[in-house]
């Protein structure tokens, strides 16, 4: 899920090796933001039994128009993938205005 960052693997501690350290997504000054969305998967998956990247998932599932296509590289990741379509979110993900990439 998004090359690994709604996953929760990574942080500002814990950042990804090669050419993947260099992108948008975990420079500096985004792990915070990373890291605020992924602490508001991580709440959410607690109250469903859920990992990061399962809500995630569901919470694409769930709007309409949009067809997540998932990745895995190993047949966990398959399951875990398939473990997000069990069961809608009661309590959708709300996430902040100040979080999407589009807002000043």
């Amino acid at each position: 899920m998004a090359s690994g960052a709604l996953t929760g693997k990574y942080s500002a501690s814990t950042r990804p090796a090669g050419w993947m350290r260099c992108t948008g997504t975990f420079r500096d000054k985004n792990l915070p933001t990373l890291t605020r969305v992924v602490d508001l998967l991580r709440e959410t998956g607690g109250r469903h039994d859920k990992s990061p990247s399962q809500v995630a998932l569901r919470w694409l599932i769930q709007h309409d128009g949009v067809v997540p296509i998932p990745g895995a590289k190993n047949a966990g990741q398959a399951v875990e993938n398939a473990g997000a379509c069990e069961q809608p979110l009661i309590d959708r993900p709300a996430v902040p205005c100040s979080l999407h990439r589009d807002q000043p």
